[in-house]
């Protein structure tokens, strides 16, 4: 099995190539699991500032920095090499803020960026015979403390309602994902985390929880 964690460097990237690595085997069904043969994490970062050393140091670790929408540079990272499988967990974005300055930019990276991936990862699924995993993390913008969520009550689908450039191209996704996986071109999860931003002045007033992986 080879895994491929895109966006590693960041926050919830860094943590989860830890808890990743520590396993020699994964599981790719709920009956079925494979040995971890090789990990490839990657970020847009030229050195990778965040991750342990002794991730690195893993033989099995190999860390790539590149372009997201670069094809050339994608298959190569998504490619076997050798492995019967790749699971890929896309944890690459241009966050919110930046997506809101930069909505060009933001729909090349997040909208796009996602598309020349998902291409890629159905293109090797036909190679290899089967639907390869891949786990989208999306973010939930919605779950703001403002006017109209004191009235209107946040639930599974209030995401297609985002009140940001961010979200709109995260909801997106999560409906390709959703088509990708119906027509068989991969095994698409989305793993969403909602970004839940309290009353102004609270202290720790925005948390990132974990809301589940669902299919």
């Amino acid at each position: 099995l080879k895994l491929v964690i895109l966006g590693c460097d960041g926050l919830v990237g860094a943590r989860l190539s830890g808890l990743i690595t520590a396993n020699e085997k994964l599981h790719i069904s709920p009956s079925e699991e494979m040995a971890l043969t090789k990990v490839v994490l990657f970020d847009r970062n030229p050195t990778c500032n965040n991750v342990e050393k002794a991730v690195l140091d893993d033989p099995r670790v190999e860390y790539v920095s590149g372009d997201l929408t670069d094809g050339v540079c994608m298959r190569k990272i998504l490619s076997p090499d050798g492995c019967t499988r790749v699971t890929t967990i896309h944890l690459a974005a241009l966050l919110s803020g930046y997506s809101e300055d930069d909505f060009d930019l933001g729909m090349k990276v997040n909208l796009f960026g996602t598309l020349n991936v998902m291409e890629i990862v159905r293109s090797i699924s036909k190679d290899l015979g089967a639907p390869q995993i891949y786990c989208y993390v999306s973010t939930d913008y919605v779950a703001c403390f403002n006017e109209y969520n004191q009235t209107h009550p946040v639930t599974e689908e209030s995401f297609r309602l985002s009140p940001v450039s961010y979200g709109c191209q995260k909801a997106c996704n999560e409906l390709l994902i959703s088509d990708y996986t119906r027509k068989g071109f991969l095994d698409g999860r989305v793993g969403r985390l909602s970004a839940v931003i309290g009353r102004p002045g609270f202290s720790n007033s925005i948390s990132y929880p974990y809301t589940g992986i669902f299919t």
